[in-house]
């Protein structure tokens, strides 16, 4: 019988950022759902150092680049950014998600979207509060590996099958985002969700132009972020939309 996995498109899981963050995405258990997600429609393949990122990326073109933490902008580490915008420029998907927003100091941040991938991101509040898709963010099908140059605002089929057209999360925004690029948004109705109890006027989220789901086109390919700390289910249709996989069928509906 042959094996379905080798039909699945490739993720290229990197975790550079060393033990204390593998062992967390490893061992919590809302980590753990959105990895068994992506499984049920991608092969994973982790790379825990430079390395091991490098020499599959020679003899390899993955489908898809997920960072799961911050390692990869550690100094002894940066030999694998040229190669994740290359990746991208050339028609790939660059995503950062999971422990990537916990582990990065805010500034360092900024430098990152701006020397890496010449972006103005810049890291935002952080906070909880429930988000609603943003229905006339820019959306490009493509398909896993291969450029297309088909584009279309996101549509009543996609809501339904792919998305939550809204949820809570506590997420490490981010500021200075093209509206066509924010996914998800905070409206007029949101509110700072704590479980300490406090007066509307002081829950009530004034700056609605930060977001924590980006997605922006970087030459013929891509690249994302969720900022979502605690990788709510949400989020993990967020990724599987961004890798063009199908979330309808993963979660078994």
């Amino acid at each position: 019988m042959a094996d379905s996995s080798s039909e699945k498109p490739t993720i290229l899981l990197l975790c550079l950022g060393g033990d204390l963050w593998t062992n967390i995405l490893d061992k919590t258990e809302t980590f753990v759902a959105g990895i068994d997600l992506l499984l049920k429609k991608a092969r994973l393949k982790r790379a825990k150092t430079l390395s091991a990122a490098l020499k599959f990326l020679d003899e390899n073109r993955p489908d898809g680049i997920l960072i799961a933490d911050s390692g990869v902008v550690a100094q002894e580490n940066r030999e694998i950014l040229g190669r994740l915008t290359a990746f991208a420029k050339s028609g790939g998907t660059v995503v950062y998600s999971f422990c990537f927003a916990t582990s990065i100091r805010p500034g360092v941040m900024g430098q990152h979207w701006d020397h890496t991938w010449k972006l103005p991101w810049k890291a935002g509040q952080y906070h909880r509060t429930t988000f609603e898709l943003n229905e006339t963010a820019t959306y490009t099908v493509m398909t896993l590996g291969k450029n297309s140059s088909s584009s279309s605002v996101f549509d009543a089929e996609i809501q339904e099958c792919m998305w939550l057209p809204q949820y809570s999360q506590k997420a490490v925004h981010l500021s200075q985002v093209y509206p066509e690029n924010r996914w998800y948004m905070p409206t007029s109705h949101s509110r700072l969700e704590s479980l300490i109890p406090a007066p509307d006027l002081i829950n009530r989220i004034t700056n609605l132009s930060e977001m924590p789901v980006a997605f922006a086109r970087v030459g013929d390919g891509y690249v994302g972020y969720t900022g979502d700390v605690n990788q709510e289910t949400g989020t993990n249709l967020v990724l599987l939309r961004m890798f063009n996989l199908d979330g309808r069928q993963a979660l078994g509906a």
